[in-house]
């Protein structure tokens, strides 16, 4: 069995990096959330409304920032590449030509799978 096409590759990793992307983005509209119950001005409201707000925050933050989530795929498809290939992913992402987005480096980085500044977009 060959090895997926660096267009496959691509495809991959960049919908990999683009929904960590998106999570981790998202715990920024839960903070606004906290910080506007935070500057209510009635001491009623933001007594109803502060627990439960800090307490989503918290757990948003825990889950959505975690690679974790990701790393079983984001390991399947690079150790795919160097299984396949028999080459280290960098030099299969470079001799293919393979550019991968910022995100799904910082993503493949979080769990061990450096990549070279020249693979990345």
């Amino acid at each position: 069995m060959a090895v997926i096409s660096g267009d496959d590759y691509y495809s991959l990793s960049s919908l990999l990096g683009d929904a960590y992307s998106t999570q981790t983005t998202a715990i920024g509209y839960v903070d606004s959330g906290l910080r506007e119950v935070v500057l209510l001005d009635d001491e009623d409201q933001e007594y109803d409304l502060l627990y439960d707000f800090y307490n989503l925050r918290d757990q948003i933050t825990a889950v959505l920032s975690s690679p974790a989530n990701y790393a079983s795929a984001v390991r399947a498809l690079n150790n795919h590449v160097i299984n396949r290939s028999g080459m280290d992913l960098n030099v299969w992402l470079s001799t293919n030509g393979v550019k991968v987005t910022q995100e799904y480096a910082t993503l493949s980085g979080l769990i061990g799978f450096t990549i070279d500044p020249g693979n990345i977009e």
